[in-house]
């Protein structure tokens, strides 16, 4: 199992976990609904304060861009490193048979 089935699993769950991952950044907005600090709640604290909207907002959407833009490099990085090679060599002769 260590050296067949799990890297097997592990490269095909990759992705979906990253995805996970990723829609859990941008979900972390909706906190905001529930009063947990988070950095949407911050930046509307912010920009009620000094009346300055669109900046806050915008530094906290590139903040956002850039935690999410990363993360997805990150894990195409380690997929590409997990998946084999592209192309794949077959073996022709089968039962000593050619084709």
């Amino acid at each position: 199992m260590k050296s067949i089935i799990f890297p097997q699993m592990f490269r095909n769950i990759l992705p979906m976990i990253g995805n996970e991952l990723i829609v859990n950044i941008k979900d972390t907005s909706v906190l905001n609904v529930i009063s947990v600090t988070e950095l949407f709640f911050i930046s509307n604290s912010v920009a009620g304060t000094y009346s300055r909207y669109y900046e806050v907002f915008i530094i906290t959407s590139v903040i956002y861009f850039f935690l999410t833009f990363t993360l997805s490099l990150i894990l195409k990085q380690i997929e590409k490193r997990i998946d084999g090679p592209q192309n794949f060599e077959f073996l022709d002769d089968v039962n000593g048979e050619e084709k």
